[in-house]
């Protein structure tokens, strides 16, 4: 938590006081898509990536109902966000970034 040095305690949520989590962001490579249920019904409802070393996952939040219309294809570059890794190695709660742009 970073507080303002010269803020009082206050019982509630302030602006002087905010939460800072760590993050990392990765190149992942689309391998599968997985259909969406209940509302995303017609829909992608997760993407299936494989990271550099070989870590398969899925990822699922962070699109828009547009990009889940026409999601990203096999073999195409996203990048992901996530905080930490599992005991397995995989990416903890990963969301979709934007899609990777060749220069």
């Amino acid at each position: 938590m970073l507080h303002h040095p010269e803020s009082l305690y206050l019982g509630a949520r302030v602006d002087s006081l905010v939460k800072l989590k760590a993050y990392q962001e990765v190149d992942v490579s689309v391998v599968g898509m997985n259909p969406g249920q209940g509302r995303l019904t017609g829909m992608m409802g997760s993407l299936q990536v494989q990271m550099a070393d070989g870590t398969v996952f899925n990822v699922g939040s962070g699109f828009t109902d547009q990009q889940r219309q026409r999601p990203p294809e096999k073999g195409q570059t996203i990048v992901v966000r996530y905080n930490g890794v599992t005991d397995k190695g995989i990416p903890r709660f990963a969301r979709f970034i934007r899609e990777k742009v060749a220069l």
